[in-house]
């Protein structure tokens, strides 16, 4: 009985491990409400011209629409960032937050730090571990300036007021105690660390890269459910 619980646990953290990878190909495989195309100067337009609090949000607005943020946390014909979207699995819905600066249904009451650490962490403001559906593998490495660019730019957004949809895993999927192994397994926490050998822009272009919703679609995996191997590659810079 002992092995056999051993064995269902394991493929508990194996197959819970695949909602991420699942949820976060499915969110950009399917049509939505589209960014429009980024440059590296649509991110700091004017620059000169704006105020260093303006020219922050400008900066977090490029990296979010580089990241793709809004391809997740928009529903087709709804308000951006407002989350509800489903992300369906074999084992149930995923649905997203909303994270416009709303302080009820929203991150209008988080704090920089608060969404750094998620960031960083995979760890939600109230404690919970989070789904790997949210790429936190890959945003661990986003350094504290451009997390903190980010978060200033969804705080200029225009808060919604929706309530989140609760997550509809079926067990044992739904239980979040199961996160600590795939995190275990497959999560290093830690920013990117520029190579010295390399020139500036290619070290930006790997976190833009490697930091970023890119990676879990792109990178290969030592197993289906596994997170992505991170590797030295110039092409994805």
């Amino acid at each position: 009985m002992k092995a056999r619980g051993m064995l269902i646990l394991v493929i508990g953290i194996v197959v819970v491990a695949g909602l991420g990878a699942l949820a976060v190909r499915l969110a950009h495989r399917e049509p939505g409400k589209a960014p429009q195309p980024v440059t590296a100067a649509s991110g700091v337009k004017a620059a000169g011209a704006l105020s260093p609090a303006s020219q922050i949000i400008a900066k977090g607005e490029y990296l979010a629409r580089a990241g793709d943020c809004v391809a997740c946390h928009t529903e087709p014909n709804n308000p951006a960032f407002a989350g509800g979207r489903a992300m369906p699995t074999p084992f149930g819905n995923l649905y997203v937050p909303n994270i416009t600066p709303d302080d009820e249904t929203g991150i209008g009451q988080w704090t920089a730090d608060d969404f750094y650490r998620m960031m960083h962490t995979g760890v939600s403001r109230d404690g919970s571990l989070l789904y790997p559906a949210m790429p936190f593998a890959s945003y661990t490495k986003v350094t504290r300036e451009d997390s903190d660019a980010i978060y200033a730019y969804l705080m200029s957004v225009p808060p919604v007021k929706r309530k989140n949809h609760p997550h509809e895993l079926r067990f044992p999927f739904n239980k979040r105690e199961l996160l600590i192994g795939w995190r275990t397994l497959y999560f290093t926490e830690g920013e990117f660390k520029p190579d010295p050998s390399q020139s500036v822009q290619w070290n930006r272009g790997a976190i833009s890269c490697r930091g970023s919703a890119t990676a879990p679609c792109a990178i290969p995996r030592p197993m289906r459910w596994a997170a992505p191997v991170s590797r030295r590659n110039s092409k994805a810079a």
